[in-house]
């Protein structure tokens, strides 16, 4: 049997990849799930459904109602006194995990969640024995391709789909908060995209990202950079992902898909497009993801375009370059002769 099968456990994230993967290990451990997205809608859950959780596991950092203030509210009312609030966090300071405490919760778990530590976490609670939850994972970035594999499908229950389903949400959220960051000069914006990139980093399993953002984090938190060293370490950290990313995607993200060509001559790139896609591509830059959502928006019959689309939202960035390439002659001879 499952280890968590014939619970019913309520989620609260306001992360799409935390609030996936969490979602993903609670259930394929055989517990039922319902995921939200703010401490209020975890206030409106229990209110229409008072006796149907087990267990509330909870972020701390959200918006419209934190975990923290969350669980307060839930002590407040006698019907829950003894219902289990798991803290599921990024922050693991002792101070942090005393907050918690304070707060009515149960029990902390740190970010990145693997599947043992999360079964771990909620059946300490359920047996009434409330404590922090240890991490044995290795720290260090310095492992091999097969060590880091391994690690990654251990905290996933060795679902190699749902980790390849979730790289490309990374990703996508990886852009967003990188583009706050880029837009922000609010330090405590800052602090909250940078702590929600942590998250993230940690949960997919891209270490050196996370091991960066920890650090960023800590200095912009001690009021320790200017605004030229913030942009510097965006830059920085930018690379870094784009490292990252490509370690991911060839140890999850297969590559095999057929490509078929078409000899339709008025199906090829747009020429004034095609060098810019193919550099992207090169550089394995994110921006491709959205550069070729606008093409497409532009030529929606260009069925070239669909295919090289769905490569790209699948973070299938070689075989999309090969593509590229395969269907680009007339477009690469054009740049060249423009030089």
């Amino acid at each position: 049997m499952k280890r968590l099968t014939g619970l019913s456990i309520l989620i609260a994230d306001d992360n799409r990849l935390t609030l996936e993967a969490l979602k993903g290990l609670l259930e394929l451990s055989g517990a039922t799930v319902i995921a939200v997205t703010n401490g209020q809608e975890v206030i409106h859950a229990l209110r229409s459904m008072p006796k149907k959780f087990d267990v509330i596991l909870l972020d701390i950092n959200m918006p419209t109602m934190d975990g923290l203030t969350t669980a307060k509210q839930i002590r407040l009312d006698p019907r829950f006194n003894d219902l289990p609030i798991v803290a599921a966090t990024a922050d693991c300071q002792a101070e942090d995990q005393l907050k918690c405490y304070e707060a009515g919760m149960n029990a902390h778990i740190a970010k990145p969640i693997s599947l043992h530590k999360l079964c771990e976490g909620v059946l300490a609670v359920l047996q009434k024995h409330p404590q922090p939850v240890v991490d044995n994972e290795q720290d260090s970035s310095v492992i091999s391709d097969a060590e880091l594999k391994q690690q990654i499908l251990d905290r996933f229950g060795q679902n190699h789909t749902a980790v390849e389903n979730l790289i490309p949400l990374y990703a996508q959220e990886f852009i967003e908060q990188l583009n706050i960051l880029k837009h922000s000069r609010d330090s405590k914006t800052i602090i909250s995209s940078l702590h929600i990139l942590k998250g993230l980093a940690g949960t997919i399993g891209a270490l050196d990202v996370y091991n960066y953002v920890v650090q960023f984090h800590a200095l912009v938190k001690n009021q320790q950079l200017d605004n030229n060293q913030i942009k510097e370490k965006l830059e920085t950290l930018s690379r870094v992902h784009a490292v990252n990313l490509q370690r991911l995607q060839q140890l999850f993200v297969k590559t095999d898909t057929p490509i078929h060509f078409q000899k339709d001559e008025n199906t090829q790139f747009p020429p004034e497009k095609c060098k810019q896609i193919i550099h992207l591509l090169e550089k394995n830059d994110l921006s491709i993801i959205q550069y070729v959502k606008d093409l497409s928006s532009q030529f929606p019959n260009h069925s070239e375009l669909r295919t090289l689309n769905k490569f790209i939202e699948q973070l299938k960035f070689q075989p999309a370059l090969d593509f590229v390439l395969a269907h680009s002659k007339n477009c690469l001879q054009s740049t060249n002769h423009d030089k």
